[in-house]
């Protein structure tokens, strides 16, 4: 399940919102299942429990990933081609290094283009995760601030929930 997700996310995961949700709405049923969990349980933990990642995140993740093999030119030449590398010409405290330029467009519906979406989510990242060297460190830390917050999901308040009180 994970693999055919994460294949090509980063290309066809910036479509339409309801597709998305669709895929979202069966991947945590599967996750679910995989637990034994019953009904509505909340799915957070269980992505923690797991080490999965949520579509969106997972989607959000191989975005970045992808921005970084495109800022350290580990990516093929033609993927590389596109993208500006931007750096501040004075130092101030909202100036940040390692940015592309985020291209115009014209309209909403081409902001789901990758040379859009990999250079908002790239430069969405704080600096120092943006000046991780080596790939598998760069991708650990990734997922590891994910996980971890999915851990920090508030706890349920609702009196009676279903999900909660159903849980295996």
């Amino acid at each position: 399940m994970k693999s055919v997700l994460e294949f090509g996310s980063w290309v066809y995961g910036h479509c339409g919102k309801s597709l998305i949700d669709q895929l979202y709405i069966l991947q945590k049923k599967i996750v679910r299942n995989v637990v034994g969990a019953r009904g509505k349980v909340h799915t957070n933990p269980l992505f923690a429990r797991l080490g999965f990642l949520k579509l969106p995140d997972l989607i959000q993740y191989n975005t970045q990933v992808t921005g970084w093999k495109i800022w350290n030119r580990k990516a093929p030449e033609n993927l590389c081609d596109g993208y500006i590398k931007v750096f501040p010409t004075r130092d101030t405290r909202s100036s940040q290094g390692r940015n592309f330029k985020v291209p115009f467009c014209k309209s909403v519906r081409m902001q789901i283009a990758p040379c859009y979406s990999v250079t908002k989510n790239w430069n969405c990242l704080i600096e120092s995760t943006k000046n991780i060297d080596k790939l598998r460190s760069f991708k650990g830390k990734i997922m590891k601030d994910y996980i971890e917050s999915y851990l920090r999901e508030p706890i349920c308040k609702v009196k009676n929930c279903y999900a909660c009180f159903s849980a295996v």
